[in-house]
């Protein structure tokens, strides 16, 4: 392993500590479930079925800042707000990643 690789992996294993971590703690212990539930009997949250069109799955992934956008704009007012700036700010340090031969191309190919 590089110091490259090195650097990339302790960046990523810090920003999973800082961002990603947290948000399975926090949001899933009992303490924040009985905060935000107080006033609440159910859950449940009945959702409005309607047919799935194209603009349900096709989202703006352009560049880097345009990716970011579009997912804090999904994650607006979640506890997910922001994250899509931090993920493209930890991507920045991934310019250069190089694809590992560790397993063939020919393993998708279908017979």
């Amino acid at each position: 392993m590089s110091s490259t690789e090195k650097q990339q992996t302790k960046r990523l294993i810090k920003f999973f500590h800082k961002n990603i971590l947290v948000l399975a703690t926090d949001a899933g212990s009992p303490a924040s479930l009985e905060k935000e539930g107080a006033s609440q009997d159910s859950f449940y949250v009945d959702r409005q079925w309607r047919p799935l069109g194209p603009e349900d799955f096709e989202i703006p992934l352009g560049s880097r800042e345009e990716t970011a956008a579009t997912l804090d704009s999904f994650w607006e007012g979640t506890e997910l707000a922001g994250l899509g700036q931090r993920i493209a700010g930890v991507s920045r340090h991934f310019t250069d990643v190089q694809q590992k031969s560790d397993v063939s191309s020919f393993i998708y190919e279908m017979f």
